[in-house]
């Protein structure tokens, strides 16, 4: 192919590309690691020293997603914090200040605390969650909602 019919599908495609609205042709998402989440404060003040176990279950429950944290109180820096891979557990010495889910949003669960295998607490939610695009719309959805379990 000559020189002057290269030039000339050249300008046909940038011709092309310029009739593309913005925002509608190529675009690219950005890879910010922006997990959902779900935040459930646990509003107990410090709490006597035992085992401790704190479970979100999602509703209705049989073969459903649940998150869940095991802790030994008084709690010390360092000392283990067993959780399942998308739970994270926010302690102090004597006081669990709450659970966060990672990628599990229930629309409706149960949190359950107990304290030596005994029942401390337990509460059924319906969240409502915020939602946003932190790596631009059309680049997946992310949910966000908090409670609070009074202990």
């Amino acid at each position: 192919m000559s020189y002057e019919g290269l030039a000339m599908k050249k300008a046909i495609l940038l011709g092309a590309f310029a009739l593309v609205p913005p925002g509608t042709g190529c675009r690219s998402c950005t890879l910010l690691y922006s997990p959902s989440m779900l935040t459930v404060a646990v509003d107990g003040g410090v709490l006597q020293a035992g085992l401790y176990e704190i479970e979100v279950s999602e509703i209705p429950f049989g073969g459903y997603e649940t998150a869940m944290c095991v802790v030994q109180l008084p709690w010390d820096n360092g000392d283990p914090v067993n959780c399942t891979s998308n739970a994270y557990l926010d302690v102090q010495q004597d006081e669990i200040r709450g659970i966060i889910t990672t990628n599990f949003v229930p629309e409706r669960f149960t949190v359950t605390v107990l304290r030596d295998g005994e029942p401390l607490a337990q509460e059924d939610f319906e969240a409502a969650y915020a939602t946003n695009y932190p790596n631009g719309k059309g680049c997946g959805i992310r949910y966000s909602g908090s409670v609070i379990l009074a202990i």
